[in-house]
């Protein structure tokens, strides 16, 4: 049986994170992280399993696109640290799967870039003290539900894989470390599209960390962009 261009688009979206994954857990795995792991890919593989076979069914009303924008996250701590987002970047390519006039099921695969500076609120003032990047493979799948031709909310989860991450010490001579941030992370995903003449659109989003991530908080972020569908 031939496999589709939005078959194979579809199965290297949830190859591309494994890979990543992998790659990224080079330490021995205890029994509880394997459990944790595959509970995590068989979630994904659900999602996407769910779109396979929507795809299948639905070639005809298939569309691509590339989208891009920036993107501002910001953490809750309890580490006397009052973080503030910094301008990041966000950009990737989508699939959307259309299922009538009103609904559509739109799986994504983002790199973004979370940039924050962390303020010290015991002694106050407005010098940075840290200084947070971190780098994300994001896989949202999303529902979409078209209130007009033109106007769509989405809403779903995506599943993050931690690329990098640097956390600088500004009140300490500017001294930096990596891994100190978890490997990865779902979040949830509540946003608007718009879609203008030719196959442009624009997109806000906010997105809400479901797991702990950096010191035991979650990372929250607004992401705004535009795009366009091939």
């Amino acid at each position: 049986m031939e496999i589709t261009s939005s078959l194979w688009f579809l199965l290297w979206v949830y190859a591309l994170p494994t890979i990543l994954n992998a790659a990224r857990h080079r330490k021995k795995i205890t029994t509880k992280n394997k459990k944790q792991t595959a509970m995590k890919k068989l979630i994904l593989f659900t999602f996407l399993f769910t779109m396979i076979t929507i795809g299948a069914k639905a070639q005809k009303t298939t569309n691509f696109g590339v989208k891009g924008g920036v993107n501002f996250a910001s953490i809750s701590t309890e580490n006397h640290l009052d973080p503030r987002s910094k301008t990041a970047i966000y950009l990737g390519a989508l699939a959307e799967f259309s299922i009538g006039n009103k609904f559509s099921i739109q799986s994504e695969i983002l790199y973004t870039r979370h940039f924050m500076n962390a303020y010290h609120v015991v002694y106050g003032g407005t010098f940075p003290r840290m200084e947070f990047t971190l780098d994300y493979i994001q896989v949202p799948v999303l529902a979409k539900f078209y209130i007009s031709k033109n106007i769509s909310l989405e809403l779903g989860p995506s599943y993050n894989i931690l690329l990098n991450d640097k956390i600088v010490d500004i009140s300490n001579n500017n001294a930096s470390r990596s891994d100190f941030a978890k490997k990865d992370e779902f979040s949830g995903i509540l946003g608007a599209t718009y879609k203008f003449k030719k196959g442009f659109f624009t997109s806000v989003r906010y997105c809400k960390g479901l797991s702990k991530t950096i010191f035991n908080d979650k990372i929250n972020s607004f992401q705004f962009g535009i795009g366009f569908m091939f």
